[in-house]
């Protein structure tokens, strides 16, 4: 079982390599966007998980996330167990955001996450 790292951990571990936060958030991005093209699925529920920690911590990385949206909404769609819980969290946290969420809104990831809700 994967062992996931908070963001405060993150951060430390970013900042001691010397590697901007805006780095590991474009890294992440990528992340995403390869593996739920590719279906690397472990890859991808990790991803899910580092990122939904560390918006927690720093929410003003929000909107830099809104690339991934429509990946994530295919996900919820089409995955079940981990990859389609992992998606919904991450987007769900994402829809914290009022730009994120009209996009999310505009794309019926809002009416997929209630629907889909009591199955995760």
């Amino acid at each position: 079982m994967a062992r996931f790292l908070e963001a405060d951990t993150i951060q430390k571990r970013l900042t001691e390599a010397g590697v901007p936060l805006e780095e590991f958030v474009k890294k992440m991005r990528e992340v995403i966007k390869d593996s739920g093209e590719k279906k690397l699925k472990e890859r991808f529920v990790n991803a899910c998980t580092t990122i939904s920690r560390f918006l927690k911590k720093y929410p003003q990385y929000l909107q830099e996330f809104k690339g991934v949206i429509a990946i994530l909404i295919k996900t919820v769609e089409d995955d079940v167990g981990l990859v389609r819980k992992n998606a919904a969290v991450l987007l769900s946290n994402l829809a914290r955001d009022e730009t994120n969420k009209e996009i999310i809104r505009s794309l019926h990831g809002i009416e997929l996450l209630t629907s889909v809700g009591s199955f995760l």
